[in-house]
């Protein structure tokens, strides 16, 4: 199948629009609604936000985040925390300690 939008390969299917989407709008749709929601709970709160620490896993979902943030200039701070369970999270570690130093002052626990 193929995107909605363009003639690129679809890579998701979104149940809840029906809409079929490649690589490129799936990007945007996601950092547009990032955005969105971003603006709607500052404007909520009245604060400016000025530092904003993330906890890093390692993952897909905190590494998003984490690139997200990074680019609105902020001082972040990522922080993962090493359990100290043997095969645990070593690989998930691993890439959170080499991704944190390049999007954010990175924290180690």
């Amino acid at each position: 199948m193929t995107c909605d939008l363009c003639s690129k390969e679809e890579v998701i299917f979104q149940r809840y629009s029906g809409k079929r989407l490649c690589d490129e709008h799936f990007t945007e749709l996601f950092e547009r609604r990032f955005k969105k929601e971003l603006r709607r709970q500052r404007s909520w709160s009245g604060a400016k936000i000025r530092r904003v620490g993330v906890a890093l896993s390692g993952g897909k979902d905190s590494t998003s985040l984490l690139y997200l943030l990074s680019e609105l200039k902020i001082d972040l701070h990522a922080i993962s925390v090493d359990e100290g369970i043997d095969g645990y999270r070593g690989k998930t570690l691993e890439k959170a300690i080499e991704l944190a130093p390049e999007l954010s002052q990175a924290t180690y626990a």
